[in-house]
Protein backbone atom coordinates (compact mmCIF):
# COMPACT_ATOMS: atom_id res chain seq x y z
CA UNK A 1 0.00 0.00 0.00
CA UNK A 2 2.80 2.44 0.94
CA UNK A 3 4.56 1.63 -2.33
CA UNK A 4 1.40 2.34 -4.37
CA UNK A 5 0.93 5.68 -2.68
CA UNK A 6 4.58 6.56 -3.27
CA UNK A 7 4.23 5.85 -6.95
CA UNK A 8 1.28 8.26 -7.02
CA UNK A 9 3.72 10.87 -5.58
CA UNK A 10 1.52 11.41 -2.54
CA UNK A 11 3.39 12.82 0.46
CA UNK A 12 1.43 11.34 3.32
CA UNK A 13 2.09 11.64 6.99
CA UNK A 14 1.45 8.77 9.30
CA UNK A 15 -1.75 10.20 10.88
CA UNK A 16 -3.31 10.57 7.45
CA UNK A 17 -2.76 6.96 6.33
CA UNK A 18 -6.26 5.75 7.27
CA UNK A 19 -7.82 8.56 5.28
CA UNK A 20 -5.58 7.76 2.33
CA UNK A 21 -6.66 4.12 2.40
CA UNK A 22 -10.32 5.13 2.49
CA UNK A 23 -9.79 7.54 -0.41
CA UNK A 24 -8.06 4.80 -2.44
CA UNK A 25 -10.94 2.35 -2.09
CA UNK A 26 -13.52 5.03 -2.90
CA UNK A 27 -11.57 6.05 -6.00
CA UNK A 28 -11.24 2.41 -7.14
CA UNK A 29 -14.97 1.77 -6.72
CA UNK A 30 -15.81 4.91 -8.73
CA UNK A 31 -13.44 3.92 -11.54
CA UNK A 32 -14.83 0.40 -11.66
CA UNK A 33 -18.41 1.70 -11.85
CA UNK A 34 -17.59 3.97 -14.74
CA UNK A 35 -15.94 1.08 -16.55
CA UNK A 36 -19.05 -1.11 -16.19
CA UNK A 37 -21.31 1.65 -17.49
CA UNK A 38 -19.12 2.10 -20.55
CA UNK A 39 -19.00 -1.64 -21.23
CA UNK A 40 -22.75 -2.20 -20.87
CA UNK A 41 -24.73 -2.07 -24.12
CA UNK A 42 -26.57 1.14 -24.77
CA UNK A 43 -30.35 1.08 -24.76
CA UNK A 44 -31.89 2.33 -27.95
CA UNK A 45 -34.62 4.82 -27.33
CA UNK A 46 -37.88 3.84 -28.98
CA UNK A 47 -41.24 5.48 -29.15
CA UNK A 48 -44.17 3.97 -27.27
CA UNK A 49 -45.62 1.50 -29.78
CA UNK A 50 -47.78 -0.45 -27.32
CA UNK A 51 -50.93 -1.63 -29.09
CA UNK A 52 -54.05 -3.31 -27.76
CA UNK A 53 -54.82 -6.61 -29.47
CA UNK A 54 -58.33 -6.38 -30.89
CA UNK A 55 -60.82 -9.01 -29.71
CA UNK A 56 -61.50 -11.87 -32.11
CA UNK A 57 -64.17 -11.12 -34.68
CA UNK A 58 -67.59 -12.26 -33.55
CA UNK A 59 -69.20 -14.57 -36.07
CA UNK A 60 -72.95 -14.27 -35.73
CA UNK A 61 -74.87 -17.52 -35.68
CA UNK A 62 -77.83 -17.39 -38.05
CA UNK A 63 -81.16 -17.52 -36.28
CA UNK A 64 -84.48 -18.52 -37.71
CA UNK A 65 -87.45 -16.21 -37.42
CA UNK A 66 -90.94 -17.69 -37.57
CA UNK A 67 -90.11 -20.89 -39.48
CA UNK A 68 -93.17 -21.98 -41.42
CA UNK A 69 -92.27 -25.16 -43.32
CA UNK A 70 -89.56 -27.82 -43.49
CA UNK A 71 -88.58 -30.48 -46.03
CA UNK A 72 -85.71 -32.96 -46.21
CA UNK A 73 -83.35 -33.77 -49.09
CA UNK A 74 -82.17 -37.37 -48.56
CA UNK A 75 -79.44 -37.10 -51.21
CA UNK A 76 -77.56 -34.36 -49.36
CA UNK A 77 -78.99 -35.11 -45.90
CA UNK A 78 -80.13 -31.51 -45.68
CA UNK A 79 -83.21 -29.92 -44.13
CA UNK A 80 -84.57 -26.82 -45.86
CA UNK A 81 -86.63 -24.51 -43.63
CA UNK A 82 -88.68 -21.58 -44.90
CA UNK A 83 -88.95 -18.51 -42.66
CA UNK A 84 -92.02 -16.33 -42.78
CA UNK A 85 -90.59 -13.69 -40.46
CA UNK A 86 -87.26 -13.08 -42.22
CA UNK A 87 -87.80 -13.74 -45.91
CA UNK A 88 -85.16 -16.46 -45.80
CA UNK A 89 -84.76 -20.16 -46.38
CA UNK A 90 -82.29 -21.94 -44.14
CA UNK A 91 -80.50 -25.21 -44.70
CA UNK A 92 -79.45 -27.50 -41.88
CA UNK A 93 -76.94 -30.36 -42.08
CA UNK A 94 -76.35 -31.99 -38.73
CA UNK A 95 -75.87 -29.14 -36.27
CA UNK A 96 -74.77 -26.72 -38.99
CA UNK A 97 -77.46 -24.12 -39.71
CA UNK A 98 -76.84 -21.73 -42.63
CA UNK A 99 -78.80 -19.20 -44.63
CA UNK A 100 -79.65 -20.75 -48.00
CA UNK A 101 -81.33 -17.75 -49.66
CA UNK A 102 -82.33 -14.34 -48.29
CA UNK A 103 -83.67 -10.94 -49.30
CA UNK A 104 -87.27 -11.90 -49.99
CA UNK A 105 -90.54 -10.90 -48.35
CA UNK A 106 -91.91 -13.94 -46.50
CA UNK A 107 -91.65 -17.64 -47.34
CA UNK A 108 -94.42 -20.14 -46.60
CA UNK A 109 -94.40 -23.72 -47.89
CA UNK A 110 -91.17 -25.35 -49.07
CA UNK A 111 -90.55 -28.56 -51.02
CA UNK A 112 -87.44 -30.31 -52.39
CA UNK A 113 -87.81 -31.88 -55.84
CA UNK A 114 -85.22 -32.93 -58.43
CA UNK A 115 -82.30 -30.97 -56.91
CA UNK A 116 -84.51 -27.90 -56.63
CA UNK A 117 -85.98 -26.14 -53.60
CA UNK A 118 -89.40 -24.67 -54.34
CA UNK A 119 -91.05 -22.17 -52.03
CA UNK A 120 -94.18 -20.03 -51.91
CA UNK A 121 -93.45 -16.37 -51.26
CA UNK A 122 -96.13 -14.34 -49.51
CA UNK A 123 -96.03 -10.77 -50.84
CA UNK A 124 -97.91 -7.93 -49.17
CA UNK A 125 -100.54 -6.57 -51.48
CA UNK A 126 -100.99 -9.78 -53.47
CA UNK A 127 -99.32 -11.21 -56.58
CA UNK A 128 -97.54 -13.92 -54.61
CA UNK A 129 -94.65 -15.85 -56.12
CA UNK A 130 -93.45 -19.39 -56.60
CA UNK A 131 -89.66 -19.52 -56.63
CA UNK A 132 -87.36 -22.44 -57.35
CA UNK A 133 -83.71 -22.49 -56.30
CA UNK A 134 -80.86 -24.82 -57.18
CA UNK A 135 -80.45 -26.91 -54.02
CA UNK A 136 -76.66 -26.62 -54.15
CA UNK A 137 -75.91 -23.09 -55.31
CA UNK A 138 -79.08 -21.32 -54.23
CA UNK A 139 -79.42 -19.74 -57.68
CA UNK A 140 -83.00 -19.05 -58.72
CA UNK A 141 -84.01 -21.31 -61.60
CA UNK A 142 -87.79 -21.01 -61.50
CA UNK A 143 -90.08 -18.02 -61.05
CA UNK A 144 -93.81 -17.52 -61.40
CA UNK A 145 -95.97 -14.65 -60.17
CA UNK A 146 -99.67 -15.36 -59.69
CA UNK A 147 -101.78 -12.19 -59.67
CA UNK A 148 -104.58 -11.40 -57.22
CA UNK A 149 -103.53 -13.95 -54.62
CA UNK A 150 -104.14 -13.57 -50.90
CA UNK A 151 -101.50 -15.80 -49.33
CA UNK A 152 -99.93 -18.69 -51.18
CA UNK A 153 -99.28 -21.19 -48.44
CA UNK A 154 -98.31 -24.85 -48.54
CA UNK A 155 -96.99 -26.57 -51.65
CA UNK A 156 -96.74 -30.14 -52.89
CA UNK A 157 -95.23 -31.60 -56.05
CA UNK A 158 -96.59 -34.60 -57.92
CA UNK A 159 -94.80 -35.52 -61.13
CA UNK A 160 -94.36 -32.35 -63.17
CA UNK A 161 -97.04 -30.41 -61.32
CA UNK A 162 -96.73 -28.13 -58.31
CA UNK A 163 -99.83 -27.60 -56.18
CA UNK A 164 -100.18 -24.61 -53.89
CA UNK A 165 -102.98 -23.41 -51.61
CA UNK A 166 -104.19 -19.83 -51.28
CA UNK A 167 -105.24 -19.65 -47.65
CA UNK A 168 -106.46 -16.06 -47.68
CA UNK A 169 -108.62 -16.04 -50.82
CA UNK A 170 -109.29 -19.75 -51.18
CA UNK A 171 -108.37 -22.03 -54.04
CA UNK A 172 -105.74 -24.56 -55.01
CA UNK A 173 -103.48 -23.84 -57.97
CA UNK A 174 -101.99 -26.51 -60.22
CA UNK A 175 -98.80 -25.36 -61.98
CA UNK A 176 -96.95 -27.06 -64.82
CA UNK A 177 -93.26 -26.79 -63.86
CA UNK A 178 -92.16 -26.91 -67.50
CA UNK A 179 -94.54 -24.52 -69.25
CA UNK A 180 -95.50 -22.52 -66.12
CA UNK A 181 -99.13 -22.75 -67.17
CA UNK A 182 -101.46 -22.93 -64.20
CA UNK A 183 -105.11 -23.36 -63.36
CA UNK A 184 -107.34 -23.26 -60.30
CA UNK A 185 -108.62 -26.75 -59.50
CA UNK A 186 -110.79 -25.86 -56.51
CA UNK A 187 -112.38 -22.83 -54.91
CA UNK A 188 -114.88 -24.60 -52.63
CA UNK A 189 -112.61 -25.24 -49.62
CA UNK A 190 -112.63 -22.40 -47.12
CA UNK A 191 -109.09 -21.28 -46.21
CA UNK A 192 -107.21 -24.32 -47.61
CA UNK A 193 -103.84 -24.70 -45.93
CA UNK A 194 -101.68 -27.83 -45.63
CA UNK A 195 -101.02 -30.13 -48.60
CA UNK A 196 -99.63 -33.66 -48.81
CA UNK A 197 -99.55 -36.28 -51.54
CA UNK A 198 -100.90 -39.62 -50.36
CA UNK A 199 -98.87 -41.91 -52.61
CA UNK A 200 -100.68 -45.15 -51.74
CA UNK A 201 -104.08 -43.75 -52.65
CA UNK A 202 -102.88 -41.39 -55.38
CA UNK A 203 -104.65 -38.42 -53.92
CA UNK A 204 -103.77 -35.00 -52.63
CA UNK A 205 -104.79 -34.35 -49.03
CA UNK A 206 -105.77 -30.84 -47.98
CA UNK A 207 -106.63 -29.47 -44.54
CA UNK A 208 -108.24 -26.12 -43.90
CA UNK A 209 -107.99 -23.49 -41.16
CA UNK A 210 -111.35 -22.77 -39.52
CA UNK A 211 -112.91 -23.27 -36.07
CA UNK A 212 -113.81 -26.90 -36.89
CA UNK A 213 -111.45 -27.89 -39.65
CA UNK A 214 -111.77 -30.70 -42.18
CA UNK A 215 -109.49 -32.88 -44.28
CA UNK A 216 -110.22 -33.17 -48.00
CA UNK A 217 -109.02 -35.43 -50.79
CA UNK A 218 -108.23 -34.27 -54.34
CA UNK A 219 -108.11 -36.77 -57.21
CA UNK A 220 -104.93 -35.84 -59.12
CA UNK A 221 -106.36 -37.23 -62.38
CA UNK A 222 -109.81 -35.65 -62.41
CA UNK A 223 -109.06 -32.80 -59.92
CA UNK A 224 -112.29 -33.76 -58.15
CA UNK A 225 -112.47 -32.71 -54.49
CA UNK A 226 -114.21 -34.72 -51.77
CA UNK A 227 -114.51 -34.41 -47.99
CA UNK A 228 -112.48 -37.08 -46.19
CA UNK A 229 -113.22 -36.35 -42.53
CA UNK A 230 -114.59 -33.48 -40.45
CA UNK A 231 -112.91 -32.73 -37.14
CA UNK A 232 -113.53 -30.84 -33.93
CA UNK A 233 -110.03 -29.37 -34.08
CA UNK A 234 -109.46 -25.72 -34.89
CA UNK A 235 -107.07 -24.17 -37.37
CA UNK A 236 -105.48 -27.21 -38.97
CA UNK A 237 -102.18 -26.13 -40.48
CA UNK A 238 -99.74 -28.82 -41.64
CA UNK A 239 -100.60 -32.32 -42.86
CA UNK A 240 -98.57 -35.45 -43.68
CA UNK A 241 -99.07 -39.19 -44.19
CA UNK A 242 -96.79 -42.11 -43.24
CA UNK A 243 -96.41 -45.48 -44.99
CA UNK A 244 -99.16 -47.02 -42.89
CA UNK A 245 -101.70 -44.47 -43.95
CA UNK A 246 -101.77 -42.55 -40.67
CA UNK A 247 -102.57 -38.89 -41.21
CA UNK A 248 -100.81 -36.32 -39.02
CA UNK A 249 -101.92 -32.71 -38.64
CA UNK A 250 -101.02 -29.70 -36.58
CA UNK A 251 -103.84 -27.77 -34.97
CA UNK A 252 -103.83 -24.28 -33.45
CA UNK A 253 -106.11 -23.04 -30.72
CA UNK A 254 -108.65 -20.36 -31.63
CA UNK A 255 -106.41 -17.80 -29.91
CA UNK A 256 -103.35 -18.99 -31.88
CA UNK A 257 -101.47 -19.44 -28.61
CA UNK A 258 -101.38 -23.24 -28.26
CA UNK A 259 -100.79 -25.93 -30.85
CA UNK A 260 -101.35 -29.67 -31.04
CA UNK A 261 -99.97 -32.53 -33.06
CA UNK A 262 -102.74 -35.01 -33.84
CA UNK A 263 -102.96 -38.35 -35.64
CA UNK A 264 -105.86 -39.81 -37.56
CA UNK A 265 -105.70 -43.58 -38.15
CA UNK A 266 -108.80 -43.75 -40.32
CA UNK A 267 -111.16 -44.19 -37.38
CA UNK A 268 -110.27 -41.77 -34.60
CA UNK A 269 -108.05 -38.84 -33.72
CA UNK A 270 -105.33 -38.95 -31.07
CA UNK A 271 -103.51 -35.95 -29.59
CA UNK A 272 -99.79 -36.77 -29.61
CA UNK A 273 -98.28 -33.46 -28.49
CA UNK A 274 -99.51 -30.14 -27.13
CA UNK A 275 -97.36 -27.07 -26.51
CA UNK A 276 -96.92 -23.35 -27.09
CA UNK A 277 -94.11 -23.73 -29.65
CA UNK A 278 -96.41 -22.88 -32.52
CA UNK A 279 -96.23 -26.16 -34.45
CA UNK A 280 -96.86 -25.15 -38.07
CA UNK A 281 -96.22 -27.16 -41.23
CA UNK A 282 -95.33 -30.81 -40.90
CA UNK A 283 -93.48 -33.25 -43.12
CA UNK A 284 -93.16 -37.02 -42.93
CA UNK A 285 -89.53 -38.02 -43.48
CA UNK A 286 -89.67 -41.46 -45.09
CA UNK A 287 -85.88 -41.77 -45.08
CA UNK A 288 -85.42 -41.22 -41.35
CA UNK A 289 -88.87 -42.53 -40.35
CA UNK A 290 -89.75 -39.38 -38.47
CA UNK A 291 -91.97 -36.33 -38.46
CA UNK A 292 -90.28 -33.00 -39.06
CA UNK A 293 -92.16 -30.02 -37.65
CA UNK A 294 -91.42 -26.31 -37.93
CA UNK A 295 -92.08 -24.38 -34.70
CA UNK A 296 -93.28 -20.90 -35.59
CA UNK A 297 -92.96 -19.45 -32.07
CA UNK A 298 -89.95 -21.43 -30.80
CA UNK A 299 -87.95 -20.58 -33.97
CA UNK A 300 -86.67 -24.11 -34.50
CA UNK A 301 -87.66 -27.47 -35.92
CA UNK A 302 -88.51 -30.65 -34.04
CA UNK A 303 -88.05 -34.26 -35.12
CA UNK A 304 -90.23 -37.10 -33.83
CA UNK A 305 -89.33 -40.73 -34.38
CA UNK A 306 -92.39 -42.76 -35.26
CA UNK A 307 -92.65 -45.99 -33.31
CA UNK A 308 -95.28 -48.71 -33.52
CA UNK A 309 -97.67 -47.18 -31.02
CA UNK A 310 -95.99 -44.01 -29.84
CA UNK A 311 -94.12 -40.96 -30.93
CA UNK A 312 -90.64 -40.48 -29.55
CA UNK A 313 -89.15 -37.01 -29.57
CA UNK A 314 -85.53 -36.80 -30.68
CA UNK A 315 -83.19 -34.86 -28.40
Amino acid sequence: MYQILAVMNFKISTPLIPFAILFFFAFSYFALSCSKKEDSPKKTETSDTTTTTPPPETVSVPKMKSPESVDYDPKTKTFFISNHGAGRIFKKQGDNLQVFVKGYSAFMGVKVHDAMVYAAEDVKGGDDKIRGFDSTSGDQKFFLSIPNTGQLNDIEIVGNYLYVTDRARGGIYKINLTSKDYSTIDETITTPNGLWYDTANKRLLVCNTIAKSSIYAVDIVTDEVSSLVKTNYSHLDGIAVDEKGNIYCTSWSLSWEDSQLIRYDGEAFTVLRENTDGMADISYNATLKQLDISNYYANDITHFKIEKKSLEEMV
